[in-house]
């Protein structure tokens, strides 16, 4: 009888032991599913962040001109003040997904705080916020908080949520982002070696404020006709024009390296580069900026056909090519223009390269017609800001 109490006991104890151990392994798994929703909620805004594609309001690839990147919708930049902020409702909540048997279904609307709505398919979820970091550099870093539950039940997470007793877990990290255009140049026209102005052809730099520099060489300027360059009033043609310049002479290899701050092959590689070295590069590119991508890169020749815009003030373009870029008839390109030789063949006079642009050799003895190259402060200010690719911040990241 004593021995079959004690086994008694021995079994009710081990039972005891298994419930506890149970409830131990389910309060780890939905910790453990909280902990893992938050983590990828950030890589997935990280990723979005370095995305070029339009999306919807359901985060979709969209062809749609009416919408925007996800890095569009959600950043607001301040040329005046030279940041970047984020553009989110009040709390800073802008994006959010739930894990669905099909899949993860996300949500990013504009100008409102996403709801998730949970129902028999779904599971967990995250939510994204977004704040500025105070900084004093043009990078200003943002911090993304995931908010994830493991259960449709949490209203912490579920718009019709009715309990906050399952797993939960927020994550933080800052990014910033690593600009494509470091140190933008100052002049309309930006040569390594001489410059020889054509009759017809304009180069402008009218901008309030800045350096009133239309041209800077590393080699000797030659403008025939002082009509050719057009300056602030009162700005002598002598102060517009800059010649023998040694910074950029002496830098032939790392002409583009000084402006941009990396190497042409580092910017091909951005996850927001749209690059092409086959023989439908000038296709491939221009597709692309249909897309919406504004970082451009060819890694040869490239010409591109009468016609063609690219760019625009709100949303200029970035063009890189390593090699000689042709433009001809009517062309527009907004942004910063980029080539080791350039030509236009009957530039007409309503063509222009509005922004900067610069050519590692000689120039402009290819260049025919009326095309007009004119700085832009604000388009340059905008890529500044905006090209390039967004990088988490060194130990920055934090879960709670």
């Amino acid at each position: 009888m004593v021995l079959f109490f004690l086994m008694l006991l021995v079994s009710a104890y081990a039972g005891r032991t298994l419930i506890f151990e149970q409830r131990t392994s389910a309060n780890q798994y939905r910790s453990a599913q909280a902990y893992e929703a938050a983590a990828g909620g950030l890589e997935w805004a990280l990723a979005m962040l370095n995305s070029d594609q339009r999306i919807d309001a359901s985060c979709e690839p969209s062809t749609d001109a009416g919408n925007n990147t996800f890095r569009d919708r959600y950043l607001a930049m301040d040329l005046s003040a030279d940041k970047v902020t984020p553009a989110t409702p009040t709390n800073g909540r802008f994006a959010a997904c739930t894990r669905a048997v099909d899949g993860w279904r996300c949500q990013c609307p504009t100008g409102t705080v996403p709801a998730l709505v949970a129902d028999a398919t779904t599971g967990a979820a995250f939510v994204l916020e977004m704040v500025p970091v105070p900084a004093f550099t043009p990078a200003q870093p943002l911090r993304l908080r995931a908010w994830a539950c493991s259960s449709t039940t949490d209203s912490r997470c579920y718009s019709n949520g009715t309990n906050n007793t399952d797993g939960y877990a927020t994550q933080t990290m800052q990014v910033a982002l690593v600009s494509a255009l470091q140190q933008p140049p100052t002049a309309a026209l930006t040569v390594w070696d001489k410059v020889t102005i054509p009759a017809g052809m304009t180069v402008v730099n009218q901008s309030p404020g800045d350096s009133a520099v239309a041209i800077r060489s590393g080699g000797d300027v030659d403008v025939p006709n002082p009509a050719s360059v057009a300056l602030p009033g009162g700005v002598p043609m002598d102060d517009g024009l800059v010649k023998y310049d040694q910074q950029i002479h002496d830098i032939y290899l790392r002409f583009f390296q000084r402006h941009s701050g990396m190497s042409q092959s580092l910017f091909r590689k951005l996850p927001t580069t749209a690059s092409c070295d086959g023989n439908n590069c000038t296709s491939i590119l221009l597709e692309a900026a249909a897309n919406g991508r504004r970082l451009l890169y060819a890694n040869h020749d490239l010409t591109l056909p009468a016609n063609t815009t690219l760019g625009s003030p709100e949303q200029p373009v970035m063009l890189v090519v390593d090699g000689a870029l042709t433009l001809q008839g009517l062309t527009n390109i907004t942004g910063l223009v980029y080539a080791d030789e350039l030509n236009w063949v009957n530039g007409a006079s309503a063509s222009s390269v509005r922004g900067a642009t610069m050519v590692r050799s000689a120039c402009c003895a290819g260049v025919s017609g009326s095309p007009s190259l004119i700085y832009d402060r604000d388009v340059i200010k905008r890529l500044q800001l905006g090209a390039g690719a967004y990088a988490k911040v060194p130990g920055s990241w934090q879960d709670r």
